[in-house]
């Protein structure tokens, strides 16, 4: 069997196109798995908005070491740990805090949380 030019450009037209498609579904894939890790930190918009309190009183709590975070060196966004919002939620259940105005669709969502770990 004899391949001509034209059938040989046209072969390698195919394998590049399958190597496209190879990449993007690789990449694809890759953030399918990262939305089902565990996250490790939170925003302080994340965690206000999980807890329903104010972003303001989530950034006094970091800059006051009540929140185990880190602050990143170039932005200055606070990052908190995932285990804080297990931490805060079982001490609020704990003093049974009337204060306590975590949304309930927040609430479902951090007992789903909890439940996976």
């Amino acid at each position: 069997m004899n391949i001509n030019d034209n059938e040989l450009v046209t072969m390698a037209n195919m394998l590049n196109a399958l190597a496209i498609v190879e990449t993007r579904l690789i990449n694809e894939f890759k953030s399918h798995v990262d939305k089902l890790r565990p996250k490790q930190f939170y925003s302080v918009s994340e965690f206000s908005t999980l807890l329903g309190i104010e972003k303001q009183t989530i950034q006094k709590w970091c800059q006051n070491n009540i929140l185990k975070a880190t602050q990143e060196e170039n932005a200055g966004k606070w990052l908190i740990l995932a285990s804080e919002l297990d931490r805060i939620i079982t001490t609020a259940k704990k003093n049974e805090k009337t204060d306590f105005k975590a949304k309930p669709s927040s609430i479902k969502k951090i007992n789903a949380q909890h439940e996976r770990n």
